[in-house]
């Protein structure tokens, strides 16, 4: 007798699990795009730009600089030069935990140059 609603409970559960399955195809099939159309034609002059720009190869002989060089007599006054401090920093020189930014910097502070130029 034990068996009956055991069995019961399978049947329910493997068709529950159908309908959902039955369901989830169901909206796939209706969010299916039309791909009878083909795919973009590229021309080869487009085919090899996108290579290129694909390309993370460096020429050994012409490197990308990023370092660059700066005239340190100028110190704080110079452009290049940190003059305020880095609001994700500013809490810890509050607190005590790091030194303000015209310390941690030195007299030759590396400067480097990011896709905007040097920074401010």
């Amino acid at each position: 007798m034990v068996k009956q609603p055991v069995l019961r409970k399978a049947i329910g559960l493997v068709a529950t699990g159908g309908g959902f399955a039955v369901a989830l195809w169901g909206v796939a099939w209706l969010f299916l795009p039309d791909l009878s159309g083909g795919g973009k034609a590229y021309t080869p002059e487009e085919v090899r730009a996108a290579q290129k720009a694909r390309d993370v190869r460096f020429d050994p002989n012409d490197l990308p600089v990023i370092h660059q060089h700066v005239d340190y007599g100028e110190g704080p006054a110079g452009a290049w030069y940190p003059k305020g401090e880095s609001p994700i920093l500013a809490e810890l020189v509050r607190e005590g935990s790091l030194p303000p930014v015209a310390e941690r910097v030195g007299p030759e502070p590396v400067v480097l140059k990011g896709c905007e130029g040097i920074g401010t």
